[in-house]
């Protein structure tokens, strides 16, 4: 298995253990990697979870989107997501950034001792990068 193929793998299996009674979860491996939800009702909802671009050659992964469905909000899965990005990126030396933030999600991040980057809207997620607590 390669490098994308472990990190798909391992959010899949997080994803499906919280929500696997509600959504079906698949990915996409390409250009960058996606997480998408299908929802397991009559209207087979389906929406991309967590887009990853991954620059090999300077070790950085770079998570442009999350998204959640209602459903999935307020169990902290967004920065769960992002935690175990940051965990499996500091395992094969890669660090992890979050790009394209909006202005809100950039400050809570922010709050949460991510490190300014010098580029508005990204935030490099460290060890001191507080995402599974208040």
């Amino acid at each position: 298995m390669t490098f994308e193929d472990h990190l798909l793998d391992y959010l899949r299996q997080f994803l499906t253990g919280q929500h696997g009674q509600d959504y079906e979860f698949c990915e996409t491996n390409g250009d960058c990697l996606e997480i998408l939800c299908i929802k397991k009702d009559p209207s087979a909802e389906k929406c991309m979870i967590i887009r990853i671009f991954i620059n090999h050659e300077r070790r950085q992964l770079f998570i442009t989107n999350i998204f959640l469905p209602q459903a999935l909000r307020r169990h902290r899965t967004g920065k769960k997501l992002i935690a175990i990005v940051h965990y499996f990126g500091t395992q094969f030396n890669y660090d992890t950034f979050v790009a394209d933030l909006t202005d809100t999600f950039r400050e809570r991040l922010f709050r949460r001792k991510a490190v300014q980057t010098g580029i508005f809207d990204m935030l490099q997620i460290t060890q001191e990068t507080n995402l599974l607590e208040d």
